[in-house]
């Protein structure tokens, strides 16, 4: 299983006035150092809470099965879903007759006739996020990002750096996914 971003955000899942005012900095001087604290503590809570914060587009690779999870939320459409074969050619699939549950991230595909039985892999290209601003994140996501930013901030050139904050886990358990078994 894989999953990679095929785009990136738009915009920063935290301004860069927010993150200034939350550690109390008036000037500019640190910018640079405070938007790739931004960067980088969104990604931990992205990984963290199994989520992605600010909308892009992923693509999901994942042995073949007729109902599948997207590993990270929320879903806000299928854009494209292929099946590998064990030949190794990749067929689209029409999108139809596939049942999306865009609140659980199921991608139920008992209702499509694929026509291929020696289906290996699915390649499944959506579009998830919780909105295309940073207006539109769930407030306990936002704190959980400025406080991982801030932990970094004040850590930084220590070995502490890279750990949780320890409200960032805190903050981001209601948006982790169960596992399907």
């Amino acid at each position: 299983m894989s999953l990679i971003d095929l785009t990136k955000p738009v915009v920063p899942s935290v301004t860069l006035i927010a993150l200034k005012e939350h550690l109390r900095i008036d000037g500019s001087d640190e910018d640079t150092l405070l938007l790739s604290l931004i960067d980088a503590a969104t990604k931990h809570v992205e990984t963290r809470a199994d989520t992605k914060l600010i909308q892009r587009q992923v693509r999901y690779s994942t042995p073949y099965k007729k109902v599948l999870r997207l590993p990270v939320a929320p879903l806000i459409s299928l854009d494209l879903l292929e099946v590998r074969g064990t030949d190794g050619e990749v067929t689209p699939v029409d999108l139809d007759d596939v049942i999306v549950d865009a609140d659980t991230g199921v991608i139920d595909l008992t209702h499509v006739s694929l026509g291929i039985l020696d289906a290996q892999q699915l390649r499944l290209t959506c579009t998830v996020g919780h909105g295309s601003q940073a207006d539109d994140l769930p407030a306990e996501l936002a704190q959980a990002v400025l406080l991982q930013a801030s932990h970094m901030y004040e850590a930084r050139g220590l070995t502490q750096a890279m750990s949780s904050h320890p409200m960032v886990k805190i903050l981001c358990t209601a948006h982790q996914r169960p596992c399907l078994s």
